[in-house]
């Protein structure tokens, strides 16, 4: 999957804090995130080589939404909330309700 394949909210990324869900074709948070610069952090999964778990939940990247925050740790509480909101499948870490947030 190629970025420009991906429906990204408003069409583009800021440069901001803040935190990035990653959606399948059938609208299902697979993926959330933290990031300093949103912008960066997801471009940094379409550039570089990744392992194959990254790059499988790559290729079923179909929508990219995002909040802007603050402050990263805004932004850090708010990915743990959104964890265990939609339990997305390639959170492994913070499923287990038992992350020191």
């Amino acid at each position: 999957m190629k970025l420009s394949e991906v429906k990204i909210k408003h069409g583009r990324l800021p440069d901001v804090p803040g935190v990035y869900l990653m959606k399948n074709a059938k609208g299902k948070v697979i993926y959330v995130g933290k990031a300093t610069s949103l912008k960066r952090r997801v471009l940094s999964y379409f550039q570089r080589p990744q392992d194959l778990r990254i790059q499988h939940m790559v290729s079923e990247i179909h929508e990219i939404d995002y909040l802007e925050k603050p402050t990263v740790i805004e932004a850090l509480i708010l990915e743990a909330n959104l964890i265990k909101y939609y339990f997305p499948f390639y959170n492994i870490k913070d499923k287990d309700n038992k992350s020191f947030l």
